[in-house]
């Protein structure tokens, strides 16, 4: 399902970003510049309505983690923000995340990372466990 007014001929299309433009000059000029809120907006002003899709599958009795490889690789193609995939039932879950992180080494900053994060979710309580990182070539990080 797609939000109301998008398509897939304009999922590419860039997202409005004038005021939230506006608002990160403003914030550069303050002392107190939160490097993590300040990359997350300027990603934003960057990015395009496909890499704000959430998307659900329901698995079936397919083995998420045989073709984990294969959704990995779908996922980056895709360029999308998340994928959630579902067993034949309940609410336990295995799920794909994109985003970056900050790497620093004796507490400066040296470079921010785009990577997958997938986990599984098990239960309305929001427990993951089997967390596993991946740079976007797929190549295991090691947390």
């Amino acid at each position: 399902m797609l939000p109301i007014n998008l398509s897939v001929d304009n999922l590419d299309t860039p997202v409005p970003s004038e005021a939230v433009q506006d608002y990160i000059a403003k914030v550069k000029k303050s002392d107190t510049v939160d490097p993590l809120d300040l990359k997350g907006l300027e990603t934003y002003c960057e990015s395009t309505w496909r890499s704000h899709l959430k998307i659900i599958f329901r698995l079936g009795d397919a083995d998420f983690e045989a073709m984990e490889k294969d959704l990995l690789q779908w996922f980056v193609t895709a360029g999308i923000s998340e994928a959630k995939f579902y067993a034949e039932e309940g609410i336990k879950c295995w799920r794909i995340t994109r985003s970056d992180v900050l790497l620093s080494w004796y507490g400066e900053t040296t470079e921010w990372v785009d990577h997958l994060t997938v986990s599984y979710v098990a239960g309305t309580d929001a427990y993951y466990k089997d967390l596993r990182y991946y740079d976007l070539q797929l190549n295991r990080i090691e947390p």
